[in-house]
């Protein structure tokens, strides 16, 4: 399978300490791949690692399928930690100035900020901004230069939730038109609802699933606790053949989702089991990452 960004092995160390150990990443082209993870797990330094703008101990790392990161790393914007930008200037100075380095038209840059809701600012300065409105800013200066990859850590810090689902809408639409995305969030429930894989860090070490095997390793199961399993097995069984179960003593566990649990009882109890327990199980989206995270 290719990847636009693949690392194998990168380690990243400042003095003893381990900020990234042996980090694999595997981002292919149109993935939204969020990256989850507490205050200090690694997350910026490895974006800061993918980008260059810290130097790695051990590991390697491509871009576009070469191992000239450099050369790669044209096609990606990026926002990192706080937008770096001019407060005594307004948005569309700023942009502006950012457009030497990535060059584009006066109209792109309008259109950009329009974009990012903040077209309508005039001549209002950089500084008097909200965090919310640097960070639209932020925004609009990493889509400069048409990049196919956005690398965003924290896109949405300081945004009220109207602002939240805003942002989420323009990364949404930006993606349908062929855009990548890394992006590091604390809140779990918007990640929930754009990213198609994830990146776990825990203690600078990563681990990795699709937003298709989370949604299995989450989904429910009915539980069902009868006082005789081998017989509820085979009135299952006989009963209702596209329901799948699996049996653990006098436990029955139906995996297959939106099963009628009214049906199942009423079958057993006609049957002569007696069915003691039936409810619902699962692991909440939240539940999984915090397990995974560490308390």
């Amino acid at each position: 399978m290719d990847y636009i960004i693949e690392t194998r092995a990168l380690t990243k160390k400042y003095g003893g300490k381990i900020a990234v150990k042996d980090a694999c990443v595997h981002l292919r082209k149109g993935d939204i791949y969020g990256l989850i993870g507490k205050n200090g797990a690694g997350k910026t330094t490895l974006m800061k690692l993918i980008l260059g703008l810290v130097n790695k101990n051990a590991g390697e790392i491509k871009l576009f399928g070469s191992e000239n990161a450099d050369a790669g790393r044209r096609k990606i914007g990026s926002l990192i930690e706080a937008p770096a930008i001019y407060k005594n200037e307004t948005a569309f100075e700023n942009m502006k100035r950012f457009s030497y380095l990535a060059p584009t038209t006066d109209d792109e840059i309008k259109r950009l900020l329009d974009l990012v809701g903040i077209g309508d600012t005039g001549s209002k300065k950089a500084g008097a901004f909200s965090l919310g409105m640097k960070q639209r800013l932020g925004l609009g200066i990493a889509l400069l230069g048409s990049p196919e990859i956005l690398v965003l850590d924290e896109p949405i810090n300081g945004l009220d939730p109207a602002g939240i689902k805003e942002v989420r809408d323009i990364i949404l639409d930006l993606n349908a038109k062929g855009i990548t995305f890394m992006i590091s969030s604390h809140i779990l429930d918007e990640l929930g609802k754009i990213a198609t894989v994830y990146g776990i860090m825990s203690n600078g070490t990563l681990e990795e699933i699709t937003a298709e095997d989370l949604k299995a390793e989450c989904r429910s199961a009915l539980k069902i606790v009868v006082d005789d399993g081998e017989k509820a097995a085979s009135v299952l069984r006989s009963e209702f053949p596209s329901v799948e179960f699996e049996k653990y003593g006098e436990v029955i566990s139906v995996t297959t989702q939106g099963a009628d649990a009214a049906a199942l009882n009423r079958a057993l109890v006609a049957a002569g089991v007696s069915v003691y327990e039936l409810k619902n199980e699962g692991m909440e989206f939240e539940d999984y990452f915090i397990e995974r995270l560490g308390k």
